[in-house]
């Protein structure tokens, strides 16, 4: 069984009950830009997984990509949503149930 979904579920509720975040992005965090969405908005992109085990012990290494699209405020609104992330989830202790992350 993978984390990766475990992960994305962690990361999708800490970054939706953050207020300051969600007040940035009214079109809210998606795992896909729909046409004549709401801006500005997150979107999730693509989760790599990779198998990171030794000898003794099973492991995973994710990597995953976010995208911020904008409206016409353009740079100013996707900085401010970008440092919004960048300070809720840079070493955030994600709960996985069933899983450790490191």
């Amino acid at each position: 069984m993978s984390a990766a979904n475990p992960l994305l579920r962690a990361i999708v509720k800490k970054l939706a009950g953050d207020v300051a975040l969600t007040t940035l992005i009214p079109g809210g965090i998606v795992d896909r830009l729909l046409p004549r969405g709401n801006l500005p908005c997150i979107v999730f992109d693509e989760l790599d997984t990779r198998d990171y085990s030794t000898a003794t012990e099973k492991a995973e290494e994710h990597f995953l990509t976010l995208h911020i699209w904008g409206d016409a405020n353009g740079r100013r609104a996707s900085g401010e949503i970008a440092a919004r992330l960048k300070t809720l989830l840079d070493d955030a202790a994600l709960p996985l149930v069933g899983f450790s992350l490191v």
